[in-house]
């Protein structure tokens, strides 16, 4: 908005992203989308993009780009723009990643390498990596050890983001499988994402895992 365009927010009902643009004071529309191939939602979508007068449209995850593809057959703009961020060799790519969409933005040379892979051309690909606020606003440091009852002498291991596969937590066992007994006392695993909360033990090793809510 500062650089003179005006977006329109459309994602889920209750989204965090709603409450966000909320707050900003954007322009969004709520719209429930059920699944990939939602029709409902692709319709709802076209008509906001003809009554919108969009330029561009940007789908930020996989639904979202099923649902903006579906939105614009049988029109020739405005161009689509899709977001990725997995690290995964993309299948069916030529079907689902076909010329409609304009231009792929991966949040990392992996993502992208992995979309060549699949058979995405390369032109077709930028890298924007994620990042964070700059300069960051004021950090309340945590002292995870005394929250969670962990002993003053234990070390910590932390993984932050979806637990999916790609982040390696299912080789978190192996890992601490090998570890020397002494070391596997004192070794403690902080997992900060996802839906679930609750203590486990994995490998012989304390894990503490901590949903994060938006």
């Amino acid at each position: 908005m500062r650089r003179g365009h005006e977006p329109l927010i459309i994602a889920p009902p209750d989204s965090p992203l709603l409450r966000r643009a909320a707050l900003a004071g954007l322009q969004s529309e709520p719209t429930p989308m059920q699944a990939d191939l939602d029709l409902r939602a692709a319709r709802i979508v076209r008509k906001r993009i003809r009554e919108f007068e969009a330029d561009i449209v940007h789908a930020h995850d996989a639904r979202s780009h099923a649902i903006a593809r579906v939105s614009l057959i049988g029109r020739k703009g405005p161009p689509l723009v899709v977001t990725r961020r997995v690290p995964f060799v993309p299948k069916a790519a030529r079907l689902k990643y076909g010329n409609r969409v304009s231009r792929f933005v991966a949040v990392s040379n992996a993502v992208k390498n992995a979309m060549i892979e699949g058979g995405i051309e390369p032109h077709r690909i930028i890298v924007v990596h994620s990042g964070v606020e700059n300069p960051p606003p004021a950090l309340v440091p945590r002292n995870w050890r005394d929250e969670l009852g962990w002993p003053g002498n234990s070390v910590i291991c932390g993984v932050v983001g979806a637990m999916t596969a790609e982040k390696g937590v299912t080789s978190l066992a192996a890992i601490a499988a090998r570890l020397a007994p002494a070391a596997r006392e004192r070794a403690r695993i902080l997992l900060l994402g996802g839906n679930r909360e609750g203590r486990v033990e994995i490998g012989g090793v304390a894990r503490k895992l901590i949903a994060l809510k938006q």
